[in-house]
């Protein structure tokens, strides 16, 4: 029973923060107005808002206008709620890192964005847990920087991607970190392989999350 309320909490957070990341991208209020169709903006049934169930019974489309609903917003209420199966030894922390990692995945999935200001809270979080002293942590930044550098010249990854992957250097180990990405990039080649008609840009941080979870969930 505690299993399934878990599951039923994950789904419920993954699909608040699908509302949150596509209200504040539409620069509309949280709270008003009361959750509508994006497209004919017809007001929603409490029955159409239920995580999971409601996209099933939908068949992922609006009820009203036919419009599709993303199957991005699916995707994330399904994997939050196993995540938090999953979870069992985990600390509080590791569950807020895991929400804002979320946070930001959606915000990637839907704009190739993310709002700079969940840097800082993750930031603190990778120092309290850290694994080395202030003088790696230093040399770490001054990698971290010079990689930015040179991205700037070669445009080859999302600054995005390279800050969260800093942060996660300021937690781990070079191998965990290591671990991390390869199981991210794996992830990445085989959406590619299921879609290989994807025409654009692939937004990574969401397989950087995949990535950690994955390993946190092995390595805990």
């Amino acid at each position: 029973m505690i299993l399934f309320f878990k599951f039923i909490l994950g789904t419920i957070v993954a699909s608040f923060l699908n509302l949150v990341v596509m209200r504040k991208l539409r620069n509309e209020s949280i709270i008003f107005p009361a959750s509508h169709c994006d497209t004919c903006q017809t007001k929603l049934a409490w029955y159409e808002l239920i995580p999971i169930f409601s996209y099933l019974f939908l068949q992922g489309h609006c009820r009203y206008c036919k419009a599709t609903i993303s199957s991005a917003i699916f995707i994330s209420e399904i994997t939050l709620g196993l995540t938090c199966i999953l979870y069992t030894k985990q600390s509080w922390l590791d569950y807020l890192m895991l929400g804002l990692l979320f946070y930001i995945s959606i915000w990637d999935l839907l704009s190739y964005t993310f709002p700079s200001w969940v840097l800082a809270p993750l930031t603190l979080i990778a120092v309290y847990q850290t694994i080395y002293s202030w003088k790696m942590l230093v040399i770490i930044v001054f990698i971290y920087f010079l990689i930015q550098l040179i991205n700037l010249v070669f445009h080859q990854f999302g600054n995005g991607d390279i800050d969260l992957i800093g942060i996660l250097s300021i937690m781990y180990s070079f191998y965990t970190v290591t671990k991390i990405i390869l199981v991210a990039c794996g992830l990445a080649l085989l959406f590619i392989f299921l879609n290989p008609n994807h025409k654009f840009k692939l937004p990574f941080i969401p397989f950087i999350t995949l990535g950690w979870i994955c390993i946190n969930l092995i390595t805990k």
